[in-house]
């Protein structure tokens, strides 16, 4: 894995689907009891192969699977993480009716796919995941917005260079 860029918050890396799974381990071992991580990028980029390394890292024992057709899954392993498909929504009433401002109350992980449809419902303070297609595997794009965010991404970047 390589480490692109060092701009402020925003942190690229070069993965191998393998690779991909690992730094989503890593990432879980930072995350607080409440978080939001948003995660988008082009079908089949791989937003659910690091949406399952990281509910699997945080304990949780059974299958992972994408909420693309129940929209909403919720794990319980080390911490509870409430994991989001907004893929086939259209309309922002749709996502409020999955009980979204309930979900950002709780102490839990939120961990969504594709946010970038309701970019307006997402919270101000929160870790963004963009994966693009890239030659040798995946590019991973993090962009942290807030405090507790921009310390989660600088422990990441410490243990992955």
């Amino acid at each position: 894995m390589t480490l692109l860029n060092h701009k402020a918050m925003l942190k690229e890396f070069y993965c191998t689907e393998e690779e991909m799974a690992k730094l989503a381990q890593t990432l879980a071992n930072f995350l607080p009891k409440s978080a939001f991580l948003a995660l988008d990028g082009d079908l089949g980029t791989g937003k659910t192969t690091f949406a399952q390394g990281l509910i699997k890292a945080l304990g949780v024992e059974e299958p992972v699977i994408s909420p693309t057709f129940n929209l909403l899954k919720t794990y319980t392993g080390l911490k509870t993480v409430h994991h989001l498909d907004l893929y086939r929504l259209d309309h922002e009433e749709e996502v409020l009716d999955l009980g979204w401002w309930e979900l950002l109350d709780d102490p839990a992980i939120v961990l969504v796919e594709w946010q970038n449809k309701f970019p307006d419902l997402k919270p101000q303070e929160h870790l963004q995941l963009l994966i693009k297609y890239h030659e040798q595997g995946r590019v991973l794009q993090f962009s942290a917005q807030g405090e507790i965010y921009e310390k989660v991404l600088e422990e990441l970047i410490k243990c992955v260079s």
